[in-house]
């Protein structure tokens, strides 16, 4: 339960984030925020509910970071 926040705008490395088009824990809104404020950023949203579209949404997840992989 930490806030990290202050630290985002200092990541060096290209950052995919992934976000769930309909995520209880983190809405659209963490992901957009995210996006804003880490430099070299590519916000993904994935068609799915949940908070973990690693495990509910495996092959848009692989498809998106493998798109993500080939562009950097």
């Amino acid at each position: 339960m930490s806030d990290y926040r202050k630290d985002l705008p200092r990541l060096q490395a290209p950052t995919l984030i992934l976000q769930c088009s309909d995520d209880l824990i983190a809405p659209l809104a963490v992901g957009e925020y995210m996006h804003k404020v880490i430099p070299n950023s590519k916000l993904r949203v994935i068609d799915n509910v949940g908070h973990c579209p690693h495990l509910s949404a495996p092959s848009a997840s692989v498809a998106a970071m493998e798109e993500f992989l080939s562009g950097t």
